[in-house]
């Protein structure tokens, strides 16, 4: 059984940074990156396991990535943060 992945895209270090620690506590491997084109070059390497994707509103380009994750890779769930 491989462990489930989570992607984490969030521009602020600190937040990511706790967050990826909450979701590794939890069972979880993460891939944390800072930015929506991070992202996707990650999903392009290890899509394969990845059930999550945890999203900063405040990304500049959140919405494309979600809509991108939607149509790319509709296996994945993306969650976006609220403040």
């Amino acid at each position: 059984m491989t462990t489930p992945s989570c992607v984490l895209v969030l521009a602020e270090p600190g937040l990511r940074d706790e967050l990826a620690t909450a979701v590794r506590a939890n069972g979880y491997e993460v891939l944390a990156c800072q930015t929506p084109l991070e992202a996707i070059q990650l999903l392009q390497r290890y899509s394969r396991g990845i059930g999550y994707a945890v999203l900063s509103p405040a990304a500049p380009q959140a919405l494309e990535l979600r809509e991108l994750l939607a149509d790319e890779y509709p296996a994945i769930q993306p969650l976006v943060l609220s403040r």
